[in-house]
């Protein structure tokens, strides 16, 4: 049988490095995501593999990772995180 490596949800440390970050709890990532809970600056949050793009109607884009904070999961602008 053949399992494709994609399957795998494997994860890294990451610390958050920015002040009350909030956690967004949806199917895909944005701003106009409802947060479920604030992160502080320094807190270590576990962050799956794989990055989401969102683009704004600006244009602008901005990465989003999928990351459990506290028991909870949900997402975090990229930019917002470091890799420890």
């Amino acid at each position: 049988m053949w399992i494709e490596q994609s399957y795998f949800r494997t994860r890294e440390m990451y610390t958050v490095n920015s002040l009350n970050v909030n956690l967004r709890a949806c199917a895909k990532p944005t701003k106009e995501c409802p947060p479920i809970t604030e992160i502080p600056r320094g807190s270590k949050v576990q962050v799956f593999n794989g990055v989401e793009r969102f683009e704004q109607t600006s244009g602008r884009v901005s990465n989003w990772r999928k990351v459990e904070f506290d028991g909870r999961k949900g997402w975090v602008n990229e930019n917002l995180l470091r890799e420890q």
